[in-house]
C-alpha cells in the first residue's frame, strides 16, 4: 500500500511541476493541477484507511474500494500525463514544436463559434492559415514526417471548407456537425504530431536500462534454447526481413547515418542466412528434394549482395537522388524474393509431402523390423520422427488459420502418441520379439489412418497442386534474378509441366463446383501465361531495362490471382482465404498504377490512385473482419497494428500529389510489403513470433551498439521494441506450450519468460504505463468501489430538462444511478458531467473546460472497459457474439461522442453569451452520449449475469 501511495505522490509531484511550465496553456494547467490533488486525496484516505484496518482487521474490506478509487485516478493521471505533461528529455525535446502545434489546436478550435459570426470568421481563418505554416515551415523539411504534414493539411483544408459553408448557410444542423467533425481530424492530425514526439532521445540511463532488459533476454532465450538448426534458420531469415524493411525505411527517410546502418546489418544477416541454409545439421532433416532448393537459395542470396552494396553507395552520398533510390529499392526486392522463395511457409505443400515421407518411414522401419535389421529400423524412426516434426510445425500453422483448430491437433497428437509406442517396439520387433512384432503391426494401419486424416482435414493434396503453379511462377522469376542463363529455359519448362499437371488433377476433383472452378482458373491464367513467358525471355535478354523486373513480377500475380479464387472452391474454411483472394485484386491495381505512373499522365495516376484506394480499402475490410476472429488478444493487437499501417496507407494514397513520382514509388512499394506482413502475422504459431522477437531483439542491439544517443529516434527505438510485448504472447503467457513447440523443458524458459516480462514492464515504463506495484485485494466476489455521493448530483428529469445545463445535470444522474456498483469509470464520467453543468450554469469558463476534458478522458477509460470485457466473451454461440459486437459498437461511438464534447465545449467557453446554436448542438450530443453509456452498462450487466453468471472475469 505504502508503494502505491508514493507512486501516487510521486505523480501527483511531476503533474504539479509540469503545470509550472510556461509553454502549457491555461485550461491544461488547471486540468494538472485538479488531477494532481485528486491523487494526493486519494493517497491520504488509502493511508487512513490502511492504518485503521492494521489496527482492527474487520475494517479490512474498506479498503479494496479505497485501492481501486487510487488505482483509477493513478491510471486517468497517467493518461493526462502522456498526453499533456511529457517526462524530460521529452518535454524539452517537443518544447520546439509543442508551442507551434498547441497554437495550432486553440486556432482550429475557434473556428466552429467564427463561422457563425461573418465579422469575426475572416480574421479567424487568416490566424488558423499562419499558424498552420508556422508548424510546416518546422516540420515539412523532414521527410519522416511527410505523412503528418500532408494528414494537418488535408484537414485544415477540410476544416476551412465546413466553415465556410456554414457560414453561408449558419442554421443548418448538418454543417454544424460537419465542422465538428473536421474540427475533430485537424485535431486528432496534431495530437498524433505531439506523440510521435519528432527529437525525442533515449536518455543515456534509458538507454543502458534497455541494452541490460534486451541482452537478458537474449542470454535467457535466444542462446541456450535456439538450438534446433531450423529454428536457427528461421531466426536469421527473420532477422534479415526486419534489416531489410529498416533499410527500405532509411531510403524513404532520406536518412544516410541510419541506411549505413541498416545496409551493413542486412548484408550481415544475409550472409548468417545462407550459412544456416546450407549447415549439414539442416540439411540431414530434409528429404533430398528440399536440399537442392535450399543450397540454390542460399547461392542466390549471397548473389545478390554485390548489386546491394554496389547501389547503396550513390543513395549515401546524396540521398535525394531518386535514380538511384531507385535502383537501391529494385536490388533490396532481389535479395527479399531470393530468401522467401526457400523459407516462406506453404502448410498444404509441407503437409502433403511430409506426410508422403512419413509413409515411406513408416514401412520403411517395418520391413526392417521384420528382416531383423536394427539400423534400418533406427534410420527410418528417425526419418519418421523428421517427418512427423514437420508436420507438427505445418499443422499447428494451419491450426491459426482454422476456425476449429481441434480438428487439426486431434490427428497431430495421436500420430505423436502413436510414434512414441512404435518407437519403442519396433527395436523388439528387430530382435524376434512376438509380441512386439504383432503390436507394431496393429499400430501400423493406425498411424497410416491418421494421417490420412490430417491428409483430409487440412486439404493438404488437394490445395497442394495449386501451390505447385505457383512455385514453378517463382522459380521462373528466380532464373531471371540471377546472372546464370542456363536456368530460365527449364524453369519455364517446370512450368508448363506444372500447369499440365494442374490440369489432369482439376479432371479428377470430383465436385462438379470444384471442376468448373478449375477450368475456370486455367482459362483465365493463360492470357496471363503468355505474356509472363515473354517477359521472362524479354527480361533475360535485357535484364538492366528500367522497371523489367517489376512487369514480370506484375504478371506473376495475374497468374496466381485465379488461383486464390479456386482455392476458395476447394477449401473455403481457411480464414485466410478471402484475404488472400482480395490481395491480389489489389496486387492488379498495383499492376495499373505502375503503368499509370511510367506514362507520366496525371489524369491516368489519378484514376488508378482512386481503383487501388477502393481495392485497399476492401481488402482491408476484409482483414479487419477476419482479424475479429482470432481468440489471442495479442495476436490480435499484432495484426491490427498491421492493419492500421495498411489504413494510414490508404489516407495517403488519397493525399498524394500524382506528380509526385517519389511518393507513388514508396506506396508502390510499401503496399504489398505491408500486406505480406500481416498475412504472415495472421499465419504465425506463437512460436513463430517467439522465434521473431528475438530476431528483433538482435537487431536492436546491434543497432544500439553502432549509434550513439544523437543518432537513436525514441519513437522507432520503442516502435520495434514495443512489438516484442505481443510477438512474445507466447513466453509470457503460455511458457508450457512454447517449452513443448521448442523441443525444451519448461523449467528452462522460466528465466525466459521472466526476461520477457521485464523487458515488457521497462517499455510500459517508457511509455508512461509502470508497472503497478501492489495488485488489489483479491475478493471472492467481483471488488466493488466507492460510488461518488448522491448529493453531487441534481435529481431532475430528462423529460423536464429545457436548457443544456439541466439536460447535463439530468444526464450525469441518470448515468450515476446505472454505473453505481457496475463501472467506477461511467460514475466519474457522470461526475465531470455534473461539474459541467455546474460551470455552464455559474458561467465559469475555465471550469468547463477542466471538466469537460475530464469528461473527455473518462469517456476513453469507459472505451477501455468496454474492450478489456469484450475480448475476454468466449463468443461461444451468437447471443455471445452479439453482445461482444455491441460492447464494441458501443465503444466506437463513445469515442465520437467524447472528443465531440471536448471541442463543442471549448467553443461554448469561447462564446458563453452567444451560444444558441452551441447549445443546442450540445444538448443533442448530451442526450447521446447518455443513452449509448446507459446501452454500454446494460450490456456489461448482461454480460455479468448471463455470460459470466454474476461476476465479471478479472
Amino acid at each position: 500500500m505504502s508503494d502505491l501511495a508514493a507512486k501516487a505522490i510521486k505523480l501527483g509531484k511531476h503533474l504539479n511541476d509540469r503545470s509550472n511550465d510556461p509553454a502549457i496553456s491555461p485550461f491544461t494547467r488547471d486540468m494538472l493541477r485538479k488531477a494532481a490533488g485528486n491523487l494526493k486525496d486519494r493517497a491520504q484516505e488509502l493511508k487512513e484507511v490502511g492504518n485503521a484496518a492494521l489496527k482492527d482487521p474487520s475494517l479490512l474490506p474498506q479498503l479494496a474500494p479505497v485501492l481501486q478509487s487510487l488505482k483509477k485516478e493513478i491510471q486517468a493521471a497517467k493518461a493526462l500525463a502522456t498526453q499533456s505533461a511529457p517526462e524530460a528529455p521529452a518535454m524539452d525535446n517537443l518544447r520546439r514544436l509543442l508551442p507551434l502545434i498547441e497554437k495550432m489546436e486553440q486556432k482550429a478550435i475557434e473556428i466552429p463559434s467564427s463561422s457563425k459570426q461573418p465579422a469575426k470568421y475572416e480574421r479567424a481563418e487568416k490566424e488558423l492559415k499562419d499558424a498552420a505554416q508556422e508548424l510546416m515551415r518546422e516540420i515539412k523539411p523532414m521527410p519522416k514526417f511527410d505523412r503528418d504534414a500532408k494528414k494537418i493539411e488535408e484537414a485544415l483544408k477540410d476544416q476551412i471548407l465546413a466553415a465556410r459553408k456554414n457560414l453561408k448557410t449558419p442554421t443548418n444542423p448538418a454543417l454544424h456537425n460537419e465542422i465538428d467533425d473536421a474540427t475533430q481530424k485537424l485535431l486528432d492530425a496534431l495530437n498524433n504530431l505531439k506523440k510521435r514526439n519528432p527529437d525525442g532521445k533515449l536518455t543515456p540511463e534509458e538507454k543502458n536500462e534497455l541494452q541490460n532488459a534486451l541482452n537478458n533476454l537474449k542470454k535467457t532465450f535466444g542462446c541456450p534454447i535456439l538450438t534446433d538448426p531450423r529454428d536457427k534458420e528461421q531466426e536469421a531469415y527473420e532477422r534479415l526481413n526486419d534489416l531489410v524493411d529498416g533499410v527500405k525505411k532509411a531510403v524513404r527517410e532520406e536518412n544516410p547515418k541510419m541506411l549505413n546502418n541498416q545496409i551493413r546489418g542486412a548484408v550481415a544477416a544475409a550472409k548468417d542466412l545462407a550459412d544456416k541454409m546450407t549447415d549439414p545439421e539442416n540439411l540431414k532433416k530434409l528429404p533430398p528434394y528440399q536440399r537442392q532448393a535450399k543450397e540454390q537459395g542460399a547461392k542466390d542470396i549471397l548473389d545478390s549482395l554485390p548489386r546491394i552494396v554496389k547501389n547503396a553507395g550513390p543513395v549515401l552520398k546524396n540521398p535525394k537522388d531518386e535514380g538511384a533510390a531507385e535502383d537501391l529499392m529494385d536490388a533490396l526486392r532481389r535479395l527479399q524474393r531470393a530468401a522467401d522463395k526457400p523459407n516462406r511457409r506453404k502448410d498444404e505443400q509441407e503437409i502433403r509431402d511430409n506426410l508422403a515421407d512419413a509413409l515411406a518411414a513408416l514401412k520403411k522401419t517395418q520391413a526392417a523390423a521384420k528382416a531383423g535389421d536394427a539400423k534400418g529400423v533406427a534410420d527410418g524412426n528417425n526419418d519418421l520422427a523428421n517427418a512427423l516434426a514437420n508436420l507438427r510445425k505445418a499443422g499447428d500453422r494451419m491450426k491459426e488459420r482454422n476456425p476449429d483448430p481441434r480438428s487439426i491437433e486431434q490427428p497431430l497428437s495421436e500420430l505423436e502418441k502413436m510414434f512414441e509406442k512404435f518407437k519403442k517396439v519396433t527395436p523388439e520387433a528387430a530382435r524376434g520379439d512376438v509380441g512386439a512384432t504383432k503390436e507394431m503391426d496393429n499400430t501400423v494401419p493406425a498411424i497410416q489412418k491418421a494421417l490420412d486424416d490430417l491428409g483430409k482435414l487440412t486439404r493438404a493434396r488437394d490445395i497442394s497442386p495449386l501451390i505447385d503453379v505457383e512455385d514453378a511462377v517463382d522459380r521462373v522469376i528466380a532464373a531471371t534474378d540471377s546472372d546464370d542463363p542456363t536456368r530460365l529455359t527449364p524453369a519455364l519448362k517446370d512450368l508448363t509441366q506444372k500447369i499440365n499437371d494442374l490440369g489432369t488433377f482439376v479432371e479428377t476433383l470430383p465436385d462438379p463446383k470444384a471442376r468448373q472452378a478449375g477450368q475456370k482458373a486455367i482459362e483465365q491464367m493463360k492470357p496471363a501465361l503468355k505474356d509472363f513467358l515473354q517477359k521472362a525471355k524479354e527480361l533475360q535478354q535485357k535484364p538492366l531495362k528500367p522497371g523489367i523486373h517489376d512487369e514480370l513480377n506484375d504478371i506473376a500475380n495475374r497468374i496466381k490471382a485465379p488461383l486464390a479464387e479456386f482455392k476458395k472452391v476447394v477449401d473455403p474454411k481457411p480464414l485466410d482465404r478471402d484475404p488472400e483472394a482480395a490481395g491480389f485484386a489489389v496486387k492488379r491495381a498495383l499492376e495499373n498504377l505502375r503503368n499509370a505512373k511510367n506514362t507520366g499522365d496525371p489524369e491516368a495516376i489519378r484514376k488508378a490512385l482512386d481503383d487501388l484506394r477502393d481495392a485497399l480499402g476492401h481488402y482491408n475490410d476484409i482483414i479487419d473482419n477476419v482479424s475479429k476472429k482470432v481468440p489471442d488478444p495479442k495476436k490480435r493487437a499484432l495484426l491490427d497494428d498491421e492493419l492500421g499501417e495498411l489504413k494510414e496507407l490508404v489516407g495517403d494514397l488519397r493525399r498524394v500529389d500524382p506528380t509526385d513520382q517519389r511518393a507513388l514509388r514508396n506506396l508502390l512499394d510499401q503496399i504489398p510489403d505491408r500486406m505480406d506482413d500481416w498475412q504472415d502475422r495472421f499465419r504465425n504459431t506463437d512460436k513463430d513470433d517467439a522465434i521473431e522477437a528475438i530476431a528483433k531483439t538482435n537487431n536492436i542491439l546491434a543497432t544500439m551498439g553502432s549509434l550513439d544517443e544523437n543518432d537513436m529516434d525514441l519513437g522507432d527505438l520503442l516502435g520495434t521494441a514495443g512489438e516484442l510485448s505481443n510477438l512474445m504472447r507466447g513466453l509470457i503467457g503460455d511458457t508450457s506450450g512454447i517449452a513443448r513447440k521448442l523441443g525444451t523443458n519448461p523449467s528452462n524458459l522460466t528465466a525466459a519468460a521472466k526476461a520477457a516480462l521485464d523487458l515488457d514492464n521497462f517499455l510500459k515504463k517508457l511509455e508512461g504505463e509502470e508497472e503497478e506495484v501492489l495488485k488489489p485485494i483479491e475478493l471472492p466476489e467481483t471488488p466493488l468501489f466507492a460510488p461518488h455521493s448522491d448529493e453531487y448530483f441534481e435529481e431532475i428529469s430528462l423529460s423536464s430538462a429545457k436548457t443544456f445545463d439541466q439536460v447535463l445535470a439530468a444526464v450525469a444522474n441518470e448515468m450515476h444511478q446505472a454505473a453505481k456498483n457496475l463501472s467506477a469509470e461511467a460514475d466519474s464520467l457522470a461526475k465531470e458531467l455534473a461539474s459541467l453543468a455546474k460551470a455552464a450554469r455559474s458561467g465559469n469558463k475555465q471550469d468547463m473546460l477542466v471538466a469537460a476534458k475530464a469528461a473527455s478522458a473518462f469517456v476513453i477509460a469507459f472505451c477501455k472497459q468496454l474492450d478489456i470485457l469484450a475480448q475476454k466473451i468466449p463468443g461461444r454461440n451468437n447471443a455471445e457474439r452479439r453482445e461482444q459486437d455491441n460492447l464494441y459498437r458501443y465503444q466506437q461511438a463513445l469515442r465520437n461522442y467524447g472528443t465531440q464534447l471536448k471541442i463543442l465545449s471549448s467553443v461554448k467557453a469561447a462564446s458563453i453569451e452567444d451560444s444558441k446554436d452551441t447549445d443546442a448542438s450540445l444538448t443533442t450530443l448530451t442526450k447521446n452520449l447518455g443513452e449509448v453509456v446507459g446501452a454500454g452498462l446494460h450490456s456489461m450487466a448482461v454480460t455479468r449475469d448471463a455470460i459470466f453468471g454474476g461476476k465479471v472475469p478479472k
